[in-house]
């Protein structure tokens, strides 16, 4: 069940269906936490939609489980790509605190409510 949930992703790769192939890759890995290429595939996946996170911990369990890293350079490549993306991200999350402004919210208390209502009832009342 494992290849074939992955194999299955990898055709939604070629198709560009990523939420697709990352829900069969994660299926692959349910039945086969082992599988070096669905976790890769997941990894493509997870990037594509944005989800560098989660594509970072997936590419680099693919790196970590490979006897040679090296020898698998779309793996490192795809990584390098991950890091860039995740650095880009970076600053705008450090500034987003800058984008608000504070505000306070002061309560009124409830007589100052009931005078501005009984002199606005008064002053109608008086002209009638």
């Amino acid at each position: 069940h494992s290849i074939l949930h992955s194999n299955r992703a990898f055709a939604y790769i070629n198709l560009r269906k990523w939420v697709e192939a990352e829900d069969d890759c994660s299926k692959a890995l349910g039945v086969n936490p082992k599988n070096t290429k669905a976790t890769y595939r997941r990894a493509m996946a997870r990037y594509e939609l944005g989800k560098f996170e989660g594509a970072k911990q997936d590419v680099e369990q693919v790196l970590k489980d490979l006897p040679d890293p090296s020898s698998n350079k779309e793996a490192t490549e795809l990584k390098e790509k991950i890091a860039k993306e995740l650095e880009k991200q970076a600053p705008r999350e450090r500034n987003v605190g800058e984008r608000f402004r504070r505000m306070e919210i002061v309560e009124a208390d409830d007589d100052e409510e009931e005078v501005s209502l009984t002199g606005a009832a008064t002053g109608t009342s008086s002209s009638s």
